[in-house]
């Protein structure tokens, strides 16, 4: 609960899927980051994540991440 020591909070989290599937759309070897940034502590909110993906994903691949993602 401590501010940053910036004032602001920022990082990058890679990941790389080994085995899966979403339905019928196979996910092994998708891989992503994300980049994320707070304008203060993450715990006050108002942050972006923005998502970047390797170029071989394929749109239902894409897609099927999408899905995943909005999942509740």
């Amino acid at each position: 609960m401590s501010p940053p020591t910036h004032h602001h909070c920022e990082g990058v989290l890679g990941m790389q899927v080994q085995t899966g599937h979403f339905d019928n759309v196979s996910l092994a070897g998708v891989k992503w980051a994300i980049v994320c940034h707070w304008p203060g502590p993450l715990n006050d909110g108002n942050g972006t994540v923005k998502p970047s993906f390797d170029p071989s994903t394929t749109p239902d691949q894409l897609h099927a991440r999408g899905q995943i993602a909005r999942a509740r």
